[in-house]
């Protein structure tokens, strides 16, 4: 695999789509939104910088919607799914309907359930915070991926609105960046034009001008809709959305494919509180262990990828499965493994990623028991042999809601065990215990952004979703002493959010730093 070859925008629209998944929304709605936003830009402004940051800003609206799963997932009895899809075509300014729409929240969970996730969703201020930790990591995120400043900017004005009562800033009129103002008119005719015509869906938008939308750009809107709109009712605009694109177009630089791989596993780890580590670390393993296998060159470099992007269909699955602190039953098992199949089907969907679908089957199993393809040892990879086994091991190891994480001779002997079933390779799992026994430990002097190890427990803590009485209750210490260990360490790391400090402490390997807490 030549990463150099890659388009950036065929790989950025592919993974979309896991986006789109992680809000309710079907395949290519971001790709639709991108596509309308870039149309828009130019309709606008002579300027091809803004119609690309446009573009991509819209294409990566959703990317941190995945990170505050865990919130909204509390908001609507466990499906986050659900209620982000409940509102998204909703204007939060127009009482009416939001009042109607709260109506829904949790219809199906129990009378108390339905109760205590309305009573979340109905605290002052904190759904606010929560869209306000989607800016945070999604404009992290793409920073990390040297997107330009106005795709970072857009992205952090996500929740902003013309009119100044949006998220976090409170920002108005043209102190929101232009991209944003262009993606949020883009997103709001995209939604709307998905549940009703094309002329109504601009009506609706008229109708939030100078409100949640730049009047100037839902004027351009209206007067240029056919030409903006032509197109969007096909089955794909994969290839309109790459045609489209300013010249000259953008490809992915030597190694931008494991970095774009590794954005969208923050991602999709970010979705519970109980994996904000565990592609990457898979992914960290299996590169560990390759040469030991003879897997190197681009054969290492596509398994490291597949590595990444396994659980991409994690995003379309309600963390009221993930998240379960009991054994699923076979309806909630069938929906988990459903996943997989989601991954695949993404993958396959793009012609630079498909051949890493056969690598990524991390949960497919030698004796052809897992899923989701049940495919034999005779048509398994050594390098998706690898994935599988490491993807076992890092789950051992690890904090699961239905359990404690395993020590490490647990987990060797588990892994025996499924070696001598004929379920695992013998040589990956051999391999990787191994390497494993040759971990090294983290030094205090290492510890980044000036935090005290003591700062380093609390977000380990933080990150995964615990309040801070429960931290405190960890710790031995005041909940008082938690609140201000908290306010210092954001003040260091320059976020402001839990999602984006669960960001922080993935990024910096500073999550087992809360392994006390069994």
């Amino acid at each position: 695999m030549e990463a150099k070859k890659f388009r950036l925008l065929e790989l950025l629209g592919t993974l979309s789509m896991g986006t789109d998944l992680s809000i309710g929304l079907p395949f290519e709605s971001a790709l639709r939104c991108g596509l309308i936003s870039l149309r828009l830009a130019r309709a606008w402004r002579e300027d091809s910088s803004l119609a690309r940051d446009a573009q991509i800003a819209a294409l990566l609206r959703y990317l941190g919607c995945s990170s505050t799963a865990f919130e909204y997932a509390s908001f609507n009895a466990g499906d986050d799914i659900g209620l982000l899809r409940l509102f998204s075509d909703v204007d939060v300014a127009d009482h009416q309907e939001m009042a109607e729409r709260l109506q829904k929240v949790a219809l199906d969970a129990s009378p108390a359930e339905r109760e205590h996730a309305v009573g979340r969703m109905m605290t002052p201020g904190l759904v606010d915070e929560v869209s306000a930790a989607n800016c945070e990591v999604a404009s992290r995120l793409a920073e990390g991926l040297s997107l330009s400043p106005g795709i970072v900017s857009a992205l952090a004005d996500t929740y902003e609105r013309f009119d100044g009562t949006g998220v976090p800033r409170q920002a108005t009129r043209n102190a929101i960046s232009p991209a944003a103002r262009l993606m949020h008119v883009a997103q709001a005719v995209e939604v709307l034009a998905r549940v009703s015509s094309w002329d109504d869906a601009v009506a609706g938008v008229a109708r939030r001008a100078g409100g949640q939308l730049d009047p100037e750009i839902v004027e351009v809107l209206r007067t240029k809709g056919p030409a903006i709109a032509r197109g969007l009712d096909a089955a794909s605009v994969m290839s309109l959305f790459l045609a489209e694109e300013p010249e000259p177009h953008a490809f992915v630089p030597e190694g931008g494919l494991l970095d774009i791989a590794t954005a969208f596993a923050r991602v999709v780890d970010l979705k519970s509180t109980f994996t904000l580590d565990h592609s990457v670390t898979v992914a960290n393993l299996a590169d560990g262990c390759a040469g030991a296998l003879g897997i190197g060159g681009t054969q290492r470099t596509a398994m490291r990828a597949a590595a990444l992007l396994h659980d991409l269909g994690r995003l379309g699955i309600p963390n009221g499965i993930w998240d379960k602190p009991g054994v699923f039953t076979p309806a909630e098992r069938l929906r988990a493994e459903e996943h997989a199949y989601i991954g695949d089907r993404m993958l396959r969907s793009s012609a630079l990623l498909a051949p890493l679908a056969d690598l990524a089957g991390a949960h497919e199993r030698l004796d052809a028991s897992g899923y989701h393809r049940r495919v034999p040892a005779a048509w398994t990879p050594p390098a998706a042999r690898l994935i599988a086994a490491c993807d076992v091991y890092v789950a051992l190891v690890s904090e699961r809601p239905h359990r404690h994480a395993h020590k490490k001779k647990e987990a060797a002997a588990i892994l025996g065990s499924e070696v001598r079933s004929g379920r695992l390779d013998r040589e990956s799992v051999r391999v990787i215990l191994d390497r494993v026994g040759q971990a090294q430990p983290r030094l205090r002097g290492e510890l980044p952004a000036g935090l005290s190890p003591r700062e380093v427990e609390v977000l380990a803590l933080l990150a995964r979703g615990h309040s801070n009485k429960r931290i405190g209750e960890c710790l031995h210490v005041s909940e008082s002493t938690v609140k201000n260990h908290v306010g210092s360490l954001y003040g260091k790391i320059g976020l402001r959010t839990r999602a984006g400090a669960a960001l922080f402490a993935a990024e910096h390997n500073l999550l087992d730093a809360g392994v006390f807490e069994k």
